[in-house]
């Protein structure tokens, strides 16, 4: 991964700083893109400390503009976006679904799904024009129960950019439920 410009979304914390440690520790430059950008940016300072290629970026997944932006400046600024890790997204508020509002359903809908949409969209359109690149969706255990929650469309549009990503030379990745230690950060993409 030496060299390789990562992206991780939802990064300042859990499961997302633990990729975005392991992605700096295999030698990649990683950008940990988070709405909470002063907690990104002291997690991406601390590893940084120890020699890893890691910086801090504010990122809305929730806004197509800003997330085109986003990629579009940081190809100019590399030159190419290797890698993509759509780990952002919230959860609902906890209550029975006959009490769940219809605003409360679309702020989850929109950060959690749209989200990894518009990530895919603008990173891939990069990687597609670069003929390389590799896209991982994080989703929870409940996504393999597609018809219960909206992170189980994650492995739907993970199966639709690896289809596509065989005429598009990308790759997605969708691969077994794991448990994850969030305390203990291990890595979907290397399983360490």
């Amino acid at each position: 991964m030496e060299g390789q410009v990562a992206v991780v979304t939802g990064a300042a914390q859990g499961l997302g700083l633990g990729i975005v440690e392991k992605l700096g520790q295999y030698g990649a430059n990683v950008i940990n893109g988070d709405l909470q950008y002063e907690k990104a940016g002291a997690a991406a300072a601390a590893l940084s400390a120890r020699g890893m290629a890691v910086e801090a970026a504010e990122l809305d997944v929730a806004d197509s503009g800003a997330v085109t932006r986003f990629f579009n400046r940081i190809s100019e600024e590399r030159g190419h976006v290797d890698i993509l890790v759509n780990n952002a997204g919230v959860g609902q508020k906890v209550a029975p679904v006959v009490e769940l509002s219809d605003e409360e359903w679309q702020r989850v809908i929109h950060i959690t799904l749209t989200g990894t949409f518009y990530c895919c969209r603008a990173a891939g359109r990069i990687m597609e024009g670069q003929g390389r690149g590799s896209v991982v969706n994080i989703a929870s255990i409940n996504g393999q129960n597609p018809a219960a929650t909206e992170r189980g469309k994650e492995i739907v549009l993970a199966n639709e950019i690896r289809k596509g990503g065989d005429h598009l030379v990308l790759r997605g990745k969708n691969g077994r439920p794991a448990w994850i230690d969030v305390q203990g950060h291990i890595c979907p993409i290397c399983g360490n």
